[in-house]
């Protein structure tokens, strides 16, 4: 088996049965493959397992490799379980969610990219939702980029999970036991110890649903608000952010829930 990209995929999976395949899909129809898919499936019971049992047997351009965690932990902790098996000859790690896609240039655009700017810890990308025309092109060879900044993310996270790529040597992941923005922990972690982010500008893979809307884990609004105060109260706790700019967040973070709801 040969493959372009030193690059391991992984992909958390709860009961995502309907959906998972068309994730894998758009790896292997990747310009560039990556080195190995990683699917972990976090106790899903609505066929998940036979899903991804009927993926592995499937011939792919990359090896693929499964797990099953014993209990629902999150898509954090899913995302740990795969980043803890990731080939040691990996270069860099990528995610993707079982319900969303990567357009076919994603990898090829993106690690070439960051091949280019070796200073660079990971990067992340726009994106579209699946059905909307807006979101099909993958825009110049040599996207513009802007860097990532705390303060950026903590007004407005605007960096999607499954368009993330993470340089192997990363030995930092996801906090246990965080079910909700713990990608904004994790962003804002890698940032605080050194991990210099770019947000590149071209849109490299498709949502399955707009951010926020109903039925995904960022459409249960109550819980992101609460997941986004305890970021804020972690940053705080640990001294890594003043205690009168906390509280001024905290006030913030309530009227951009107070939107949120309204607009609902």
């Amino acid at each position: 088996m040969s493959h372009d990209l030193p690059v391991s995929v992984v992909i958390p999976c709860h009961n995502a049965a309907a959906t998972l395949a068309r994730a894998v899909e758009s790896v292997a129809g990747q310009t560039s493959s990556p080195a190995e898919v990683i699917l972990i499936d976090d106790a899903s019971v609505n066929g998940t397992a036979d899903a991804i049992a009927e993926l592995a047997r499937r011939p792919w351009p990359f090896s693929v490799r499964t797990a099953r965690l014993p209990e629902n932990r999150g898509p954090g902790e899913a995302r740990n379980a795969g980043c803890s098996m990731v080939d040691p000859r990996s270069e860099y790690v990528a995610f993707l969610d079982a319900d969303d896609l990567w357009l076919p240039e994603k990898l090829m655009r993106q690690v070439g990219w960051m091949e280019r700017h070796p200073n660079v810890g990971w990067t992340a990308h726009r994106c579209g939702v699946i059905g909307d025309p807006a979101g099909k092109t993958a825009g110049e060879f040599e996207p513009a980029a802007r860097e990532i900044t705390r303060t950026g993310l903590l007004l407005r996270n605007t960096v999607a999970t499954p368009t993330v790529v993470v340089r192997a040597t990363n030995r930092e992941w996801f906090r246990p036991g965080w079910r909700w923005c713990e990608d904004l922990m994790l962003w804002i972690d890698w940032l605080d110890h050194g991990r210099r982010g770019f947000m590149l500008e071209s849109p490299l893979a498709l949502l399955g649903r707009r951010p926020k809307s109903p039925g995904g884990s960022t459409g249960n609004l109550r819980a992101m608000h609460a997941g986004e105060r305890r970021v804020i109260d972690t940053l705080v706790r640990e001294q890594r952010l003043p205690r009168f700019v906390g509280r001024a967040l905290l006030a913030y973070d309530r009227v951009r829930f107070a939107v949120r709801w309204v607009r609902r």
